[in-house]
């Protein structure tokens, strides 16, 4: 399921997965009183739910209008990085040839972990090809 989530990501979907559990007979009142771990254990899934990121008919214009006026463009976003992937891909951000990498933060924020969002063959070349622009995004497994 997870495969299936990043591959919808990768093609411009939001992605929320359903999932439940028992809460028992107190009716889930010691839910509050529960970290976002433990309230996240025994889940059983139930499916995905599927939004398309449909960009603006003039997104790509206005990016390439930036461009023309010598401002490179910087995405930040709060979105599933593949998901920003697409969208930079769609709107022209980056060339879709381009490597990208990603950096995500260890949960005590002390080190960050690099790597290539979408290998090639040749990742030399392909950082050549890119077109200026960044895409920043928190990046959740």
């Amino acid at each position: 399921m997870l495969a299936r989530a990043r591959a919808a990501a990768k093609d411009g979907c939001y992605v929320l997965a359903l999932a439940w559990r028992d809460l028992g007979v107190d009716g889930g009142d010691g839910f509050t009183a529960m970290t976002r771990d433990e309230s996240e254990e025994g889940l059983t899934l139930l499916g995905l739910i599927l939004f398309r990121n449909e960009l603006k008919p003039d997104s790509a214009a206005a990016i390439a209008d930036l461009r023309d006026g010598d401002i490179r463009p910087v995405m930040i976003t709060g979105d599933n990085a593949d998901n920003g992937l697409y969208v930079a891909r769609e709107s022209g951000m980056i060339d879709t040839n381009a490597a990208v990498v990603l950096g995500d933060v260890d949960a005590d924020g002390e080190e960050v972990t690099w790597r290539l969002m979408n290998p090639v063959a040749d990742a030399g070349a392909a950082a050549g090809a890119a077109e200026p622009g960044s895409v920043a995004s928190p990046l959740f497994p």
